[in-house]
Formats: structure tokens, C-alpha cells, sequence
């Protein structure tokens, strides 16, 4: 899990990333917009991050993005590769995102390593 550097969080908890991706928590403490940003859906780093922080596949929660969009909320963006990644996290005040291990992150800072 990587962020924008000035995001003021140095670490988070699962539930926080959960709270995050599926946008209950849209805030960060210094009052600046969460953007969370997720991988494709047919994506390895996706399902990987979907299973480690919700316990289901990225299809499994389809049906709560269909009840979420009629309330107005958007899931997260959509960024095509880990590189694509850095650089939206590197660049967007408040951008939160995940990346493959040993992927260069330069201008980001680390707040979680995921276990396999």
C-alpha cells in the first residue's frame, strides 16, 4: 500500500483499508479527500489486494457497487498498470493505492506491506 507523501497516515489496519476502498472513510485527518485507486479488474495485484483486505473476489463485490452507485458514491478509480499507479499516487494530494512488490515508488510512501 502506497500514498501520496503528504497523506498524513504512516500506517493502516486492514478495516481502514477496507473503510477506504469501499468508501465509507473519504477523508484523511488533515481534511484532504481520500482517492483510492485500484488495479484493473482482471488484474493479479486486484484480486490479490481484494482477498487480503475484503476476504472476496473483486466480482464478489459487484453487487455492493450496484447499491453504492445508487446512493451516489463511486468506487475507486481505475489505473491500468502498477507504474500508471505510482505515478497517480506520486502526483494527487490525498491518492492511495497498490502496487506489486519491488515495483519503484519513488515520490510515495509505503503504509502497508499485505501478506501474501
Amino acid at each position: 500500500m502506497i500514498a501520496n507523501a503528504g497523506v498524513p497516515a504512516s500506517s493502516l489496519s486492514v478495516e481502514t483499508l477496507a473503510a477506504i476502498y469501499s468508501r465509507r472513510m473519504m477523508v484523511w485527518g488533515n481534511g484532504v479527500s481520500i482517492v483510492p485507486v485500484n488495479r484493473e479488474a482482471g488484474a493479479r495485484e486486484r484480486l490479490d489486494f481484494s482477498l487480503r483486505v475484503f476476504g472476496r473476489s473483486p466480482e464478489a463485490l459487484a453487487g455492493y457497487w450496484s447499491r453504492m452507485h445508487f446512493q451516489g458514491v463511486n468506487p475507486p478509480l481505475v489505473l491500468e498498470s502498477d507504474a500508471a499507479v505510482v505515478a497517480f499516487v506520486r502526483d494527487v494530494p490525498g491518492a492511495i493505492g497498490y502496487v506489486e512488490k519491488g515495483t519503484p515508488l519513488a515520490g510515495t510512501k509505503i503504509l502497508k506491506h499485505l501478506p501474501p
